[in-house]
């Protein structure tokens, strides 16, 4: 894949931002929706829909961008949307992905979720070729959804449009019992959530232009599971030429190979009885959403795990909407408003242009893999991020202990 240029903002570096404190409002929290009676149509290849405009930008919730993946469709690479007549609406956030109770939201049983929001400028028109987030939700691969994630604070602020969706979780995103991988195409196997990512990517390509949006400078990215998302859409023949950058944060390229992934699988189908190779399928897709979600593996993060403080903690700076709980945007002092500000305008500057260079603030450092020699981003509030060593940067942050945990001494 030729890539124009692929940068990598990692959420350690992010780690440094100072913690959060103060009860000040955010300035620019999700912006109050003013509905009007008729919001923007946009002709999509499915058909119209109609979103609502807010005092600074235009929203269409809920585009379809695949088939329902129920039935016969629940564990199998997704399908196209239909066509409709008419104009649908687009105002309303659709339902997340089947998935348990979490800091990320509350439960989900509605298989139908394969859905995308997309966020504009107010009063974008067809080909204004406006450039492109997509943005891909974290959660382990088991939580999280698209509607934690209003693109309004960056597509505002930066004249880019945003599009954040859903994807298959849990044991409906993730599968792979040996007699279902026997049966797809050659390493179409088990990732039916990177699958409904990759459609949902050939989908903005497809119609993103109608939106006034860029179809040749879309930007992925992710966070958490989102990254590691686009570490593997990096390496996807399926979708090269559909997108020009890439942003990773706190997320890594790990991965699980196909063989235990099976056993896992197989495992959990014989937990809920459907172990028999020539009836389990249809024994697995009898079961409801809620079964296979209150059923042991697949579908929970590790026991007893929990992230810590650095991880996320630069999503409410970009994503006010962000809510893991409680609301931290709404705690930001004034100096963390003024550095939410800055982060916006260099990851809008990286979405424009594939460099964080924005006038006026810090230079971004290009980040050369070097660790001793390097230099990263320290992100500060009230103006103070400044480039510092890597070696510094691994020092405060005792990359050591973290990279080679296998010289810890056990606890006694």
């Amino acid at each position: 894949m030729r890539l124009r240029r692929i940068a990598t903002l990692v959420g350690g570096m992010i780690a440094a931002v100072a913690a959060l404190a103060g009860t000040a409002a955010v300035g620019f929290a999700v912006a109050h929706r003013a509905m009007v009676s008729r919001g923007p149509v946009v002709m999509t290849a499915q058909g119209k829909v109609r979103g609502l405009a807010t005092r600074t930008t235009d929203e269409f919730l809920g585009v379809p961008y695949a088939a329902p993946p129920v039935g016969r469709l629940r564990w199998r690479a997704p399908q196209p949307a239909a066509r409709w007549r008419g104009v649908r609406p687009a105002r309303t956030l659709p339902p997340a992905c089947p998935q348990n109770e979490s800091p990320d939201g509350p439960p989900s049983t509605d298989e139908s979720c394969l859905y995308l929001d997309v966020y504009r400028p107010r009063g974008v028109k067809a080909g204004a070729r406006v450039p492109v987030l997509f943005w891909i939700h974290g959660g382990g691969l088991t939580t999280g959804s698209a509607t934690e994630y209003n693109g309004s604070l960056l597509a505002g602020s930066d004249r880019i449009e945003v599009v954040s969706v859903n994807y298959r979780l849990g044991v409906l995103g993730y599968f792979a019992p040996p007699w279902l991988s026997r049966r797809a195409p050659a390493g179409r196997s088990a990732d039916y959530g990177l699958l409904d990512q990759e459609a949902a990517l050939r989908w903005t390509h497809r119609n993103i232009a109608r939106f006034g949006g860029d179809p040749r400078r879309i930007a992925i990215a992710g966070e958490s599971a989102g990254g590691y998302s686009v570490c593997a859409l990096l390496t996807s023949p399926a979708v090269r030429g559909l997108f020009s950058r890439a942003i990773i944060e706190s997320g890594s390229c790990v991965s699980t190979p196909l063989a235990g992934a099976e056993r896992q699988s197989a495992a959990f189908a014989r937990s809920l009885g459907c172990d028999h190779a020539s009836s389990a399928m249809r024994c697995l897709r009898s079961l409801s959403a809620a079964r296979l979600l209150h059923a042991p593996g697949l579908n929970h993060d590790f026991p007893g795990y929990h992230w810590g403080a650095g991880h996320q903690v630069e999503l409410p700076f970009i994503w006010p909407s962000f809510n893991n709980g409680f609301s931290l945007s709404h705690r930001f002092t004034a100096g963390e408003r003024e550095l939410s500000a800055q982060m916006v305008r260099w990851w809008g500057a990286f979405v424009r242009g594939g460099a964080p260079d924005a006038p006026g603030q810090t230079p971004w450092p290009a980040y050369d893999g070097n660790t001793n020699s390097g230099a990263v981003m320290s992100l500060r509030p009230a103006g103070a991020s400044v480039v510092i060593p890597s070696s510094q940067f691994g020092a405060e942050h005792e990359c050591s202990f973290w990279d080679h945990p296998s010289s810890m001494s056990p606890v006694r």
